[in-house]
Formats: C-alpha cells, structure tokens, sequence
C-alpha cells in the first residue's frame, strides 16, 4: 500500500488484522472480548497483539498486548524481542490503529478478517449508528439533520485517524487543506468527533500519539 500522499517518504501504514468477536464467559451481559494484530513494515518480524473488552455502554477497554514475531513468520526467522526494545517500538500509534479498527469491527457486528488501514467503505455511517442506533429509523426534520451532522463528523473522524495511522505528523492540517476548510475549524470538528464518541482517547489533535 502507498504511503499518505501528504508524505510520500513516509512510512508505509500498518496492517491489521482483527479476531472474531467472541462473548466473555462470566463477563456482564453482551460482553465481548476482540483481539487486533498490528504488523508494521517499519518493524519487519514483530507483530503487537492488543486485547479487548467490550461492555454495552461502556468505552472499549484494553487489558493485553503481546510483542511476538510476526504471523507466519519461520521459527528460525524469529527475533529476539527483549524489554529495552519496547521503548523502541510505536506501540502508541500501533495501539490508536487497533483501537480505532476494533470499534468499527465492533460496530460492523462481525468477524473481522486482514484489510488495509483506511478502509473507510460505510465506515461513516457505521459509526454514528453504533453509537446513536435511535437515529437508523428516525425520519423527522431533526432526526435527519442530526444524522447528517454526525456522518460528517464521523466522516471526520476516520479521516483524522486514516492519517495518524499513516503517520502524517499534523492530521487536521491534512483534512483542512484536502477539504479546503480553516484549520481551526477542523479542529473544532475533531474536538466534536471525540466528543460524539468517535475517536478513541489516544487519537488527539495535532498528530500526538
């Protein structure tokens, strides 16, 4: 896959893979646990393995990330993964990818499968019925208004996240000059996406990781 055309020198995006979504035996009702493989051509050979829960009404909540060799790897290819390397690695913007790729699998209600970051196909949409389902049959002025609102933010939102996960070091700067829109004001539609719920807590504005 290319990288962001706002760096073409960049580093090429990470690959994610996203497990079944299986129920927690034992957990609260609809609980459901989710894990995220993230390979990153950057680090050839390691692969970060991030755990979820999901609890209906509550924040997807991380609770394991292994650093093993990478899927499919030879057993004598593997690579010594020791603690003084985890500083090296960007298990922050591997975990913002994984996180933000679990919830929309999540919302999806399905098994995931290996596809690319960016992947925005209905993605929008998705995530403003995941998080605001009373609006899938709502027909009213208002009811249609506040939909299109949140399918822009939403759209917003993938957008801002696409970029980090591509490693553009100012994402809103990026959706304001390809929208041709004032920088604040992107800023100020970010803020709105995490407000609404979707961007997790780790995506922040300005690129910080």
């Amino acid at each position: 896959m290319p990288s962001s055309p706002d760096e073409p020198d960049g580093p090429e995006p990470v690959h994610i893979t996203v497990s079944d979504i299986e129920p927690v035996d034992g957990g609260p009702d609809g609980a459901v646990s989710v894990s995220v493989t993230v390979t990153d051509p950057n680090a050839p050979g390691r692969a970060a393995v991030f755990e979820y829960i999901a609890v209906p009404g509550y924040r997807l909540s991380p609770i394991a990330i292994t650093v093993r060799p990478a899927p499919g790897l030879p057993y004598a290819e593997y690579i010594s993964v020791k603690p003084s390397d985890m500083r090296d690695l960007p298990l922050s913007r591997w975990e913002s990818a994984a996180q933000f790729q679990a919830e929309i699998q999540l919302g999806r209600g399905g098994p995931g499968g290996p596809y690319p970051v960016g992947d925005q196909t209905g993605g929008a949409e998705e995530l403003v019925l995941k998080h605001f389902p009373e609006l899938a049959n709502d027909t009213t002025p208002a009811g249609l208004r506040k939909m299109r609102s949140m399918t822009h933010l939403a759209s917003v939102a993938i957008e801002y996240a696409t970029h980090s996960i591509f490693g553009v070091k100012d994402p809103a700067g990026a959706i304001a000059r390809a929208r041709e829109a004032n920088p604040a004001t992107v800023r100020s539609w970010i803020h709105r996406a995490r407000k609404a719920g979707f961007l997790p807590e780790t995506q922040r504005e300005g690129g910080q990781q």
